[in-house]
């Protein structure tokens, strides 16, 4: 789902039974809907590092407008701000391992950065490969944390914010079958595991 999505209030017009997996990201409470806490997931991974002892951490996230892009960053925000540190490193890129690469590049252009938070592994994996074209060790040199807990995450050994997969098709199942929910709108907000792996350690020295 995005900001402005028109495809639910075409079938709510229609009274078309539908949930959607991600919120409306507008005031429209005519459908129920599942989703999952993406700013917590990004704080929990920005925490993790700050707890490392990393104070340069960068953001590497979606194109502006999307409201799963801008959730997952105001958690990464959140977590700088309230660690007392700016939150001003950031770059944006479509969800592909390429354009991931080149934005992780212009991100690592800052030699003060120690850590990168990316908005999902696709992005995490690019990070990595830029890294290594620059030389640069994973985590000794630049820790790396993705989002989302795909195969190929899990397969990196990726420091990641996995979610519940299962639970997610699970809940939006029961409220599709459930006529009450239709009368009035249910919204379910799933949790994340924050999942440590390989890729993330204390900055160097």
């Amino acid at each position: 789902t995005h900001p402005g999505d028109r495809r639910t209030s075409h079938l709510a017009s229609r009274r078309i039974p539908c949930v959607t997996f991600g919120r409306p990201w507008d005031s429209s409470g005519h459908h129920p809907w599942v989703d999952v806490d993406g700013a917590a997931g990004t704080r929990a991974a920005t925490e993790h590092l700050l707890a490392l002892g990393h104070r340069r951490i960068g953001f590497l996230g979606w194109p502006a407008g999307p409201g799963v892009g801008d959730d997952r960053l105001s958690g990464w925000s959140s977590a700088m701000r309230a660690a007392g540190l700016p939150a001003t490193v950031l770059a944006r890129s479509h969800n592909d391992l390429t354009e991931g690469r080149a934005a992780a590049a212009a991100l690592l252009d800052d030699p003060e950065i120690t850590a990168l938070v990316c908005a999902s592994d696709v992005l995490a994996l690019g990070a990595m490969q830029a890294l290594a074209r620059r030389r640069q060790r994973v985590p000794e040199d630049v820790s790396v944390t993705g989002f989302d807990g795909i195969k190929a995450a899990f397969d990196a050994r990726l420091t990641t914010v996995d979610q519940p997969v299962v639970d997610k098709g699970r809940h939006a199942a029961r409220l599709l079958l459930d006529p009450a929910v239709h009368a009035e709108p249910r919204r379910v907000v799933l949790p994340t595991t924050f999942v440590p792996g390989v890729t993330s350690g204390p900055p160097r020295l």
